[in-house]
């Protein structure tokens, strides 16, 4: 199989590229879709990104100017979760390692609601992929509050790691050094 994946570069081959089985293991769930996929669900034209997207910036900058406007709210969420899976599923994704907040989840209503809805959408789209949720906390937090809240999520044995996210040097790293302790202990 590493041999289509070389065709496929070599050639500009778009199918043996998709064909090849690959690893995503830093998926954005909201942001894990295909573009085309979701204008087809939506019924809409969202705009093409620009050529060049200015690194991390830009891209969240696009995102909020032509996905957002489009895409917002509960139920839209729920669909780009479900396009993000899709596009594991077209792109041969065989490990598959996606984020999702704890907002998110708590949206969903309990954390087994939201292994139950997720696993729908990994059944569906990709099942033959390894599949594992990751909790994400936005390093701005506040680690205590977020402390108090996080067995709720990891007793579930449903995430199988922490991101960090949002920010470097807002707080140092070791604030959250505890969080990865309990987790490692429950898995």
């Amino acid at each position: 199989m590493e041999k289509i994946f070389l065709e496929g570069l070599k050639e500009n081959d778009i199918n043996k590229l998709l064909a090849a089985p690959k690893s995503d293991l830093h998926n954005h769930s909201t942001k894990g879709c295909r573009r085309e996929w979701l204008s087809e669900q939506l019924h809409v034209d969202i705009p093409k990104p620009p050529q060049r997207l200015d690194g991390l910036e830009g891209m969240q900058a696009w995102f909020r100017s032509s996905i957002k406007p489009f895409c917002d709210g509960y139920e839209n969420m729920l669909l780009r979760w479900e396009g993000a899976f899709a596009e594991a599923g077209r792109n041969n994704i065989t490990r598959l390692v996606m984020n999702f907040g704890t907002a998110e989840v708590n949206q969903v209503g309990t954390v087994m609601g939201f292994q139950e809805l997720i696993e729908g959408f990994h059944k569906a789209y990709c099942p033959n992929s390894i599949f594992e949720a990751e909790l994400t906390y936005p390093s701005f937090g506040n680690v205590e509050q977020e402390a108090d809240e996080f067995d709720k999520y990891a007793s579930s044995g449903y995430f199988k790691a922490i991101d960090i996210c949002a920010g470097e040097n807002v707080q140092p790293f070791e604030a959250f050094c505890h969080f990865t302790r309990r987790l490692r202990n429950i898995i």
